[in-house]
């Protein structure tokens, strides 16, 4: 009861304020500036964490002697859903607020600030430097969003579960300056669109980054990165994986629950894959049926390579490794059950056909050459380099 009357009475005496007001998508919203610190007697910094309102948006001073603050939410609000809403079409940050005759600059988008907000689109001026965690989650509704090149910060989930809008006329895409230096975990977490590259020269890719993205085509990954962090690309429906040539740390959950994977490849400069980096058993989960895992190192990765790292079928998968390592991985990753090839035993293989992809040469179910196709459970190596599994009857 104490909430609600709480509600209506912070509520009233904005919607009542005078001033020209415009409509904006059905909602009916106070155009006239104004600024306060304080509501109906409450104080802004004890019940919205803030030290002014200005203009439907609330402020917090990072700094009196720079003079700066940043962004830390918006008002006037509408229920929806359980959620609060703030709808929109244009939102325009200004580059400063005044507050007691004294001018602040704009420096930092903070913490939640736009959560649940359906706005299409968004301003945001060359003042701002930072943007905090979770700055835009589930914003709503968005069409396009561009970060100034003055932002060199971005925090932690800062885009995760951004919903764009489903239009052909529109850009639904977020544009990154080159000029952001440091990027937190989960950038991209969750977020509906198309994949987004890490702006700048990146070596690493942050944890979280783009996981539950349901991204069906293996993004062209720069061969500088040489780290894939924590669950970066966790639960998406890539077909075949090819990680960059400098890469050294697959971090665990790395690739976890990536269910339509068939082909991995794995570079020589790998030093280490962390547990389920691959797979996708847990938790009642069906495991990757994959076809190939083609190593390029012939020293395995220093780690411990078990049912925990590669939660594939592995008895229906074909792993290639470079010439004279057969036995090294074998004894070092506990493979004796999962049928093992040199790179001579498929390459040095002749064509049988003369044009497209043929079929190579076929393996039983647990790497026995076969001359021919027989009953049960046959793997395929293709011209392409690629492995398919077949039932004859």
């Amino acid at each position: 009861m104490k909430k609600l009357l709480f509600i209506i009475l912070f509520m009233l005496p904005l919607l009542a304020w005078g001033g020209k007001k415009s409509k904006t998508r059905g909602v009916e919203i106070q155009t006239q500036d104004f600024v306060t610190d304080s509501i109906y007697g409450m104080s802004c910094l004890n019940y919205f964490n803030c030290d002014m309102f200005v203009d439907r948006m609330a402020f917090k001073i990072i700094s009196k002697e720079e003079r700066t603050v940043e962004l830390t939410n918006l008002f006037l609000h509408e229920i929806y859903d359980d959620c609060w809403i703030y709808k929109m079409d244009t939102m325009r940050i200004p580059e400063t607020v005044t507050w007691h005759d004294t001018v602040y600059t704009v420096k930092a988008i903070g913490p939640w600030a736009f959560k649940y907000s359906e706005i299409k689109h968004m301003e945001i001026p060359s003042t701002v430097t930072e943007i905090k965690n979770n700055a835009f989650t589930q914003i709503r509704e968005l069409e396009e969003l561009v970060i100034p090149s003055s932002v060199t910060t971005i925090g932690d989930y800062a885009f995760a579960a951004t919903l764009m809008l489903e239009r052909s006329d529109c850009p639904r895409r977020i544009v990154l300056p080159e000029t952001i230096s440091s990027i937190g975990m989960g950038l991209f977490y969750g977020r509906e669109g198309d994949y987004i590259p890490l702006p700048g020269n990146p070596t690493v890719i942050p944890a979280s980054t783009y996981g539950h993205c349901d991204l069906s085509e293996w993004p062209d990954l720069s061969d500088d990165i040489e780290e894939i962090g924590e669950g970066a690309f966790l639960s998406n429906d890539f077909k075949s994986i090819r990680l960059p040539e400098h890469l050294k740390i697959i971090g665990p959950y790395a690739f976890y629950n990536c269910r339509q994977v068939r082909q991995v490849t794995i570079p020589a400069s790998v030093e280490y894959i962390g547990d389920y980096a691959f797979g996708g058993e847990q938790y009642g989960l069906t495991p990757c049926d994959l076809d190939t895992l083609r190593l390029l190192s012939e020293i395995p990765p220093i780690c411990d390579i078990t049912w925990e790292t590669f939660q594939f079928k592995m008895t229906n998968t074909v792993i290639v490794v470079p010439n004279g390592s057969k036995e090294l991985y074998q004894t070092a990753w506990k493979l004796s059950f999962t049928p093992v090839y040199e790179e001579s035993e498929v390459t040095a293989i002749k064509d049988t056909k003369t044009d497209g992809i043929i079929e190579k040469a076929y393996y039983s179910l647990y790497g026995r050459r076969l001359t021919s196709p027989q009953k049960g459970i046959n793997i395929i190596r293709r011209s392409d380099g690629m492995t398919k599994k077949m039932i004859v009857k």
